[in-house]
């Protein structure tokens, strides 16, 4: 009989990424599931539930899953996973929300082990939604857990309150934070420069410890995006060492989207500097200065 279980359970897998094909197949995998007593093992539980999730089909994917008389970590990511990339608009009108709230408290019931990556998971939801009220709920339980100081999960707790719209809860996350990594300053820059909080960004950026040049072309393309970009020239002036392509290609990007055509050129010949066999560079160039009908500078 195992040889059949793995059959069915590759079926699962193989079928579940041609989704204009489920609402045919599935009905059938899964009956043919229950007819040879699978039904009680879990990994071809997991894949009909992944299955249901790929096609779009959350209701049956949330009946199956309460349905469940058993269920492991990647039960849970698998539908969280599924409402994370389902269609926003559809899934408000079935309760996606109270199905993401109801999840985080099924939780607690299924584990007594440390299950950050499932939290982080629906958080992920919660932003790519924009479910402020549930990811609240989840941030609620994360303390009540004791995983408040789990360093992934606070620096996605940042993320998602920027990604809602609340600015004010992420710096209170990250200032609460008793450690942080690179992943948490970045992400509070980007959540500041997101909302347009382009001095917030430079002085957080300022009470970094040795920024390297990742971090400062980072700096340079959320000022640019705000369109600070004569800050932005002035950050890489000061920079302790020479900035290479992650600091100019950002700012390179900045003045074309504010029209600064000169601070374009400098630029894209800084960039040429590092890269002189770079063609794009060229054709780059060569596009501005014909903008500006100076073919004579070429």
């Amino acid at each position: 009989m195992y040889p059949l279980m793995t059959t069915i359970y590759h079926s699962f897998s193989s079928n579940s990424t041609h989704s204009e094909k489920l609402d045919s197949i599935s009905p059938k995998l899964h009956a043919a599931v229950t007819k040879h007593g699978f039904e009680s093992n879990l990994p071809v539980m997991n894949s009909i539930l992944d299955m249901y999730c790929r096609c779009s089909c959350f209701s049956e994917a949330n009946r199956y899953f309460y349905e469940m008389n058993q269920r492991d970590l990647i039960t849970w990511n698998t539908l969280i996973a599924g409402y994370e990339i389902s269609n926003p608009t559809e899934n408000l009108l079935t309760g996606l929300p109270e199905n993401i709230g109801r999840l985080s408290r099924l939780i607690h019931l299924d584990f007594h082990q440390n299950i950050s990556f499932t939290f982080t998971s629906i958080m992920a939801a919660c932003m790519t939604l924009a479910f402020l009220n549930c990811g609240q709920q989840i941030h609620g339980r994360i303390i009540r857990r004791g995983l408040d100081g789990n360093l992934a999960l606070s620096n996605a707790l940042i993320d998602m309150y920027s990604k809602c719209g609340n600015i004010a809860d992420s710096h209170q996350v990250f200032g609460s934070m008793s450690r942080r990594d690179l992943v948490s300053w970045t992400t509070m820059m980007i959540g500041y420069g997101s909302h347009g909080y382009g001095e917030e960004v430079v002085e957080l950026f300022d009470k970094m410890v040795s920024p390297d040049q990742e971090i400062y072309g980072c700096e340079v393309d959320l000022l640019g995006r705000v369109g600070k970009v004569e800050e932005a020239y002035e950050l890489i002036e000061s920079m302790p060492f020479k900035p290479d392509e992650c600091v100019w290609g950002p700012f390179l990007g900045a003045c074309k989207a504010h029209r600064f055509p000169n601070s374009r050129k400098l630029a894209a010949h800084r960039i040429l500097d590092l890269r002189p066999n770079m063609a794009g560079t060229y054709v780059m160039l060569s596009n501005i200065y014909a903008t500006d009908a100076k073919w004579g500078s070429l």
